[in-house]
Parts: C-alpha cells; sequence; structure tokens
C-alpha cells in the first residue's frame, strides 16, 4: 500500500498507544498553529499518566517509508513534562524534541499525522449538528491492535447527548460506544467521506467532514441498587465486582477544551 493515503487511513497514523507501569491507553498528535510556527504535541487523559505529569511512558511509532507494509514500528520510551488541564482530565506533552531525537537515532524520519487545529469543533460548529450524530472513535480498546502494523482500531456509534449542549453542565459529551479499557485518550470525531447530511436536510454530495469533538474520559456505570456513578475508562484490564454494570456509553471531554494549552504553549514560544 502506497502512502498515498486517504482521510481515513491517515487517522490511524493519528494515535498511538500509551504504555505505563500500571496499564495502558490512547495518545493522539495534535498540531497548534502560531502564525508560521506549527508545533506538534501529544494529547491524552491525566490519568493514563497515573495524574503523574513526570511520568514515564513508552509507545510504539513508526519509521518512514515509501509502502505502508514496509514501515518499521520502534518502542520509545518518553520522560517529558506533561502539561495538565487545570479543570478537566486532559495533558500535552510537546513532541518536537521527541520527533527530532527519532531522527537522530534511527536515521529516519518519524511517519504520523497530526490532527491539526483547525479540524477542532468550537461552539458555534456544534451549534450546527444535529443531536443525533455518528462518530468515530480511534484508539486501542483491550490494548487491541494490528501489533503486526502498529495501527489502531476505529470504532463507530452515535452521539447519545447533543454535542452542542455541555452534558448535565458539565464540559462533557454523551455517546453510544462502549468504552473499554485502553480507550481512555482516544480522538472522537464527526467523520463522513463523500457525503453526509446537514441539520437542514441538505445532503452534502461528494463532501468529507472531519472534525475533532472530543477526547474520551469515562464510562457510567450502573451498580446493584440502580443508581449511575461515573468512572475513569480504566487503563488496565481486571476483575470488577458483579454489582458493576457497563452500560455501553462513554463520556468525551468536548475538544474545545484542548485551546487551553495553546496559551500555555505560546507563553513558551
Amino acid at each position: 500500500m502506497k502512502r498515498n493515503l486517504t482521510l481515513a487511513e491517515q487517522l490511524l497514523f493519528s494515535t498511538v498507544m500509551i504504555q505505563t507501569s500500571k496499564g495502558l491507553g490512547t495518545g493522539f498528535f495534535l498540531e497548534y498553529t502560531f502564525g508560521e510556527i506549527h508545533v506538534p504535541v501529544f494529547c491524552t487523559n491525566k490519568h493514563v499518566l497515573n495524574d503523574n505529569p513526570d511520568e514515564l511512558v513508552s509507545f510504539r511509532v513508526h519509521l518512514d517509508a515509501d509502502r505502508i507494509e514496509e514501515m518499521q514500528t520502534v518502542t520509545i520510551d518518553l520522560e517529558g513534562h506533561w502539561l495538565f488541564h487545570p479543570s478537566e482530565d486532559l495533558a500535552v506533552c510537546l513532541a518536537g524534541p521527541l520527533i527530532q531525537g527519532i531522527g537522530k537515532k534511527f536515521e529516519k524520519g518519524l511517519f504520523y499525522r497530526t490532527i491539526g487545529e483547525d479540524t477542532i469543533a468550537k461552539a458555534d460548529y456544534l451549534g450546527e449538528l444535529d443531536a443525533l450524530e455518528e462518530v468515530t472513535m480511534v484508539g486501542y480498546p483491550l490494548g487491541l491492535s494490528d501489533a503486526v502494523h502498529g495501527l489502531p482500531i476505529f470504532r463507530k456509534g452515535y452521539t447519545a447527548s447533543h454535542p452542542a449542549l455541555d452534558f448535565n453542565g458539565t464540559r462533557r459529551g454523551l455517546m453510544d460506544i462502549a468504552g473499554l479499557p485502553g480507550s481512555s485518550g482516544s480522538p472522537v470525531f464527526i467523520f463522513n467521506q463523500n457525503s453526509y447530511a446537514d441539520r437542514y436536510g441538505n445532503i452534502r454530495v461528494g463532501e468529507d467532514r472531519l472534525k475533532l469533538i472530543g477526547v474520551q474520559v469515562a464510562i457510567p456505570i450502573m451498580n446493584a441498587t440502580g443508581t449511575i456513578d461515573v468512572m475513569e475508562t480504566p487503563t488496565q484490564q481486571k476483575f470488577i465486582s458483579r454489582t458493576n454494570i457497563p452500560t455501553d456509553l462513554a463520556y468525551y471531554i468536548k475538544a474545545e477544551e484542548l485551546l487551553w494549552f495553546k496559551t500555555v504553549i505560546e507563553k513558551v514560544l
């Protein structure tokens, strides 16, 4: 397979499986733009990092090649300082130093695709969405991946709450996709290829649509008494009491919260 990738194929190279001493989760490449300067970062949840901004993490990345089948994957350790969002379960780390270090060490460039800042769905865009929209999540549920090629898993579902509204007054939305261990930190997109219908009934023939609406973070759990609790998506598989019943739903943090990090990085630059 040559590298003239479709939009869906590019998403395969936008994520990494993050592994720590206590479990695993998902991270993804995001790129902030400051005029002519482009700054790539890794994004994930704080709890994937065990709430430690200096957590040592490992992940597999692709070294550049002419064909996808020929791309070598290598495991990289990263002990960088992660920036933590002040109120949401989000963290980012500058990716530039690692990308440059990989090039020097392996004498090959890193092959990856960033999610552009312009892909982040802001409030005005969310206001033009319908209550029920199809969503796509990219990540590593249960640690599953195409391990031979180092590629993630696609999952599809639907918004379970209106994407324009803050669910229960929080900066979160609810979606009809089961939140499994390993999914924490997965990017969640409105993604349509070739055509889609807008909220006014217009069919946009021949148009693609890709917007990052959130980052998967937690799951609602029903206990034996019938009450609903919210639990961070686990980073490891373990036995859970039978009194906790998964709901096949998941929460995501609104992607617009990622723009908070841009103001911090701008001060550093």
